[in-house]
């Protein structure tokens, strides 16, 4: 299973009778992203929970984001709106910064529950899918931060190390260049803007900057090689990553057209080591599991029963929400 946060159902049964109740289960790997999460940078409106900035949380209540709890004054983002920029929990978006195409699975975590890592001194995070190309998705909320990382590269065959600043611009006034009221204030570090929003849960004032989130300036990696990892020598003190953006899970076909009941070589990448990809064509299946680089491998048989058209040629994953993985068409002929 991918770390997440999953649906679990609870049965007793004692003297013949049953009882059921639903529990939300955390599934971590050891070294992962997910399984450093102690932050919950979200919330909803009447939610106690939710501190981005590392209050202790405030409860929030009608349209406007008033303050109905107590003293502690706390900002966070707010779930409504990340949802109307396409951030709800698990979704996927693809974005462009600095004109690397990348993608990100924005955290699936309920309401109240940790969605967000902040960097700790000395501490590796494992990627569960290796990536040609990198960057975090975030935001820091003490002013403008920056820490030196490194980043562990693999051939299949040969290690290397590349050194990478994890550099963010603060969540709600990045810079001075650019208009509050409407999310163009320019960021810093070469950051690129993921998402603005233009309300988040906090005191609100009549010049309220509303919030962002960003990308780190991406590192590609050499043709051929892939990041594996991440090692951070100091804690990341104002950071926040929600999420690390990377290669889009993609299906390739050798073939673009081919007859009815012909083998076609489906190759594909951007998963999980291990992970299994059910590849479909209309009624048929192949189940391919992604090898250490996340790639993978096969053929699929075009069904006799197709008539002549073009046909999408659909993939999945059970980490991901249906359509995130980019699939190609093909052009069958009677």
């Amino acid at each position: 299973m991918a770390s997440g946060y999953y649906q679990a159902t609870v049965t007793v049964t004692s003297n013949g009778s049953s009882t059921s109740e639903k529990a939300i289960l955390r599934v971590t790997k050891p070294g992962t992203l997910e399984a450093g999460k102690t932050v919950t940078g979200t919330a909803l409106y009447d939610a106690l929970k939710g501190s981005f900035d590392g209050g202790s949380g405030i409860t929030w209540s009608g349209s406007n984001g008033t303050n109905m709890g107590n003293n502690t004054t706390t900002n966070t983002y707010d779930r409504q709106q990340l949802a109307a920029v396409g951030l709800a929990p698990g979704a996927v978006k693809h974005f462009t910064a600095s004109g690397v195409p990348l993608t990100v699975v924005w955290p699936n975590a309920p309401v109240g529950y940790a969605e967000a890592y902040q960097p700790a001194a000395n501490q590796t995070i494992q990627l569960e899918r290796p990536t040609s190309t990198f960057s975090l998705v975030g935001a820091a909320y003490t002013g403008n931060t920056t820490v030196q990382a490194t980043l562990q590269i693999t051939d299949g065959t040969n290690v290397a190390e590349a050194t990478y600043p994890v550099a963010f611009s603060n969540w709600v006034l990045p810079s001075t260049t650019g208009d509050v009221r409407d999310g163009t204030l320019q960021p810093q570090y070469d950051n690129s803007v993921v998402a603005w929003m233009p309300h988040r849960l906090a005191p609100e004032t009549a010049n309220d900057a509303g919030a962002y989130l960003f990308a780190t300036k991406p590192y590609v990696a050499p043709a051929g090689w892939k990041v594996t990892s991440i090692t951070f020598p100091t804690d990341g003190t104002g950071q926040r990553i929600f999420a690390v953006a990377g290669d889009a899970p993609a299906v390739q076909l050798a073939a673009n057209e081919a007859n009815a009941g012909d083998v076609v070589a489906v190759t594909g990448s951007g998963f999980a080591p291990g992970e299994p990809v059910t590849v479909s064509l209309d009624k048929a299946n192949v189940v391919l599991v992604a090898n250490a680089s996340g790639a993978i491998s096969g053929n699929i048989t075009v069904p006799r029963s197709l008539r002549s058209g073009t046909y999408q040629v659909s993939a999945s994953v059970a980490s991901l929400p249906d359509g995130a993985v980019q699939s190609p068409a093909l052009v069958v002929r009677k």
